[in-house]
């Protein structure tokens, strides 16, 4: 009979008990000291071991003992993976964890374990880890077992060998599934033969490379290779080789082989045994041509570049040489060895470690850029140079490709000529692209976001003054680790006394390190704390010229220097030039040195944008104008109410658009009754007050969007009501009505009440293609008169039909 042990939660109370009760027995000696696994399984016709996380055994049963043919003690300290028929122990100590069930099974599987003498005894083992607690060791104090190592508890019953023989079937049969999945799968040709030589198995990929079909794999490996080596270009050597497979069956070899088509394969081949016999050979063909190829290729680039005449170099990001050619190492007077040791900083006595720093983003951001430079030979001498460095990444690491050429005199200055015109093209490419919008905003965004990328500084800002010259940053263009600072409000109070003046002169205030530039403290406070480390200011004027020659910079010493009063006596004062804000450039990381063309730039782009805004204001105040002119023209000027054109314009358009929707249009012809009685009476002042207050409670009943409210004559009213059948159009009247009644205007002249009353014509209808608003509006006046012909201060309405 097959026992198999399975445990789950809901035996702890009995395991519990029974281990309670056996520690309790007092004829047991020693059970105090043992834990309850040991005392449970100590007696149970089953083997029964105890592992450490390591897999050697700590403790095992009697039963276990006798099974497996070893004497008391002898099993302790055995490693349980060398008594394993197969190498499993690996997987299966993947799958045990501490589980907050720790007497849930973990795993349950047939296999067989060594005995003494070496033959194997098949088993069904049931496997589960226990949680190292005072349970299992009451022997130990509780402070020792809170890191205590996973132990894992064995149970196995045997089973029969027919059994056994089952399951190593089934494990063969996995295997060689697995196997051949994996030859299938392979990238790579493969080919198997036996011990006579007989292909047993090659994949897909092996047919695919040398060309075969599937019927042409059936024959002997030998004749197989033999064909193989036909479409080589050096088929004897391949040959030659195989036959020393042939007389020595446990060679390995590998080997590069080049086809007649051009192609490049590799291949490998060795013994494949089985208990110490060798059963066959695998054969593995791999096509590297396009790996070839590369090599070949990146061979050729590299000889070609460590002759070239022109000096080429590598720097790391950190700025250290990584590679140098014969060329550089002459050209900077170094050998070899020493260069590679070296960093730029070494060679080249204008820069420092921030300037390469602020270089290498501005590389990243570009991917290439030239400029001149001076290095410091190894012969003490300082040369004029121009480098193209290019940014490369390769396997994760980035590099600056760099090329250095002497420069002479006329070089030297033909390379500051193309600078420069590359500087101004870009200008006027920043310059076209502000001038294309009327949009301040939009203007103002794209001078930051340019400014930003072309000098490669951390913020880019537009700092607009209020009256009393306080301020508020409108606009800003930041990177991604910088602090921003959009719409922040900044007074600073050392601004008005030092600095208004000079930057209505025009001149740039450039600062390379607040912390040694002699700020004055409010100033400095307010820059750190927004992060700035240098920064770069140029005014935005209104009604300046714009004058391309060198530009007055205004240094933090000098500007430091100016008297707190009687500023104006030192700098007069331009009259017509308003200053109108700043536009400023911040660095946060580092200091820096702001170089003149920079400074330059960013005047010229100041006073393009000076003029931009300008012009986008005239136009914004153009517009204005024009809708308030298209109010005027649209309004009556009395009762503030639409005017006769606008209503003629509205009903055409509604019109039309309820066509479409195939919807409702309705229209109310209001008219004062009596009015003229009225003017008489109590005047015409009175009368247009009168107009007003009709007018006005009129819109307040009217307040839909798309209603509209129009004075059509001299004391009547129209009401345009889109999307609203006759009877939504009568409670809007009714609704009119009683808001005429509730403003009591006083009417002694009037025939049908003491005070202002209105009589209303309604008219609604479905508009048809062949038909005009004129139809409506017709329909509406003359519910309008019966109206009046029926005593006035009423509603009367017409539905009208276009059908």
């Amino acid at each position: 009979m097959l026992l198999e042990v399975k445990l789950n939660p809901k035996e702890d109370s009995v395991l519990n008990s029974t281990a309670a009760s056996e520690r309790s027995r007092s004829d047991h000696d020693g059970i105090l000291n043992q834990s309850w696994p040991e005392v449970f399984y100590a007696y149970f016709p089953a083997i029964a071991l105890t592992l450490d996380a390591a897999g050697f055994v700590r403790w095992a049963n009697q039963w276990a003992e006798q099974s497996l043919g070893y004497l008391q003690g002898e099993l302790i300290g055995k490693s349980f993976a060398e008594m394993l028929e197969a190498s499993e122990w690996d997987l299966l100590v993947e799958e045990i964890k501490i589980d907050s069930d720790p007497v849930g099974i973990v795993k349950t599987w047939d296999t067989c374990l060594k005995k003494k003498d070496g033959s194997f005894c098949c088993l069904r083992l049931t496997l589960r880890s226990l949680a190292a607690n005072a349970e299992l060791f009451p022997d130990r104090p509780s402070s020792q077992l809170v890191n205590s190592p996973l132990i894992i508890l064995v149970v196995g019953q045997t089973i029969t060998p027919q059994k056994h023989e089952s399951l190593w079937a089934e494990k063969l049969q996995r295997s060689l599934a697995l196997l051949q999945g994996f030859i299938a799968s392979s990238p790579n040709g493969i080919m198997l033969e036996d011990s006579d030589g007989e292909i047993i198995a090659c994949n897909e990929r092996f047919r695919q490379l040398w060309g075969l079909s599937r019927g042409e794999t059936n024959r002997s490996s030998q004749s197989e290779l033999e064909a193989i080596a036909q479409q080589l270009k050096n088929p004897a050597a391949f040959q030659a080789q195989l036959q020393q497979f042939s007389a020595k069956s446990d060679a390995f070899g590998d080997r590069l082989l080049e086809l007649k088509d051009g192609r490049i394969f590799e291949f490998s081949t060795q013994p494949q045994r089985w208990q110490n016999q060798i059963v066959g050979r695998i054969w593995v063909f791999q096509d590297i041509t396009e790996r070839s190829q590369t090599q070949a290729t990146l061979k050729f680039t590299q000889s070609s570049i460590a002759r070239s005449a022109e000096a080429a170099f590598w720097l790391s990001a950190d700025g250290r040489f990584c590679y140098v050619n014969d060329a550089a190492c002459r050209s900077l007077g170094y050998p070899r060895e020493q260069l590679l040791e070296m960093t730029i900083f070494d060679i080249n006595p204008d820069l420092s470690e921030t300037d390469w720093q602020q270089q290498w983003q501005d590389l990243k951001q570009r991917g290439s850029f030239h400029l001149k430079s001076h290095q410091l030979s190894g012969k003490g001498t300082t040369t004029p140079l121009e480098v193209t460095v290019n940014y490369v990444e390769f396997k994760g690491e980035a590099y600056g490709c760099s090329f250095i050429h002497q420069l002479s005199q006329a070089k030297e200055t033909d390379l500051i000529r193309r600078q420069e015109q590359e500087r101004q093209k870009l200008l006027g490419q920043i310059a076209t692209k502000i001038r294309q919008s009327l949009n301040a905003q939009e203007i103002l965004q794209t001078t930051v976001d340019e400014v930003r990328q072309l000098l490669n500084t951390d913020r880019v800002l537009v700092f607009r003054f209020n009256p009393d010259w306080t301020g508020q940053v409108i606009v800003e263009s930041v990177g991604a680790d910088s602090l921003a600072i959009l719409n922040e409000k900044i007074h600073d109070p050392c601004f008005e006394a030092r600095y208004i003046l000079p930057y209505q002169e025009g001149r740039v205030k450039a600062t390379e390190d607040i912390y040694t530039a002699n700020l004055t403290q409010c100033h400095l406070d307010l820059l750190s704390r927004f992060h700035v480390r240098a920064n770069l200011v140029v005014p935005i004027l209104f009604n300046q010229e714009i004058k391309h020659q060198e530009i007055q910079q205004l240094s933090d010493e000098e500007t430091e220097s100016l008297p707190d009063e009687g500023l104006g006596e030192d700098i007069p004062k331009v009259e017509h030039s308003k200053l109108w804000g700043l536009l400023v450039a911040h660095q946060c990381r580092s200091p820096r040195q702001w170089q003149l063309w920079e400074m330059n730039l960013l005047q010229q782009l100041g006073v393009h944008v000076a003029i931009a805004i300008q012009q986008s204001t005239l136009f914004e105040q153009l517009q204005a104008t024009n809708k308030e002119l298209e109010r005027l023209a649209s309004y009556d000027g009395l009762t503030q109410v639409a005017n006769r054109r606008l209503f003629d314009n509205f009903l055409q358009k509604e019109w039309r658009r309820m066509l479409r929707e195939e919807s409702w249009l309705s229209l109310i012809l209001c008219d004062i009754d009596y009015f003229k009685p009225y003017n008489d009476t109590y005047g015409h002042l009175a009368g247009d007050s009168c107009l007003q207050q009709v007018a006005a409670a009129i819109s307040s009943v009217v307040k839909r969007p798309a209603d509209l409210v129009a004075r059509y004559g001299g004391e009547e009213f129209a009401i345009i009501l889109p999307n609203t059948h006759l009877s939504g159009a009568v409670k809007v009247g009714e609704k009119i009505c009683a808001q005429i009644n509730q403003l009591k205007i006083p009417h002694q002249g009037s025939l049908v009440s003491h005070q202002i009353t209105l009589s209303l014509g309604i008219a609604s209808i479905f508009p048809h293609p062949d038909e005009s608003p004129k139809i409506l509006i017709n329909a509406a006046d003359r519910a309008l008169y019966r109206a009046k012909e029926q005593g006035r201060d009423r509603i009367c309405t017409n539905k009208v039909s276009c059908f």
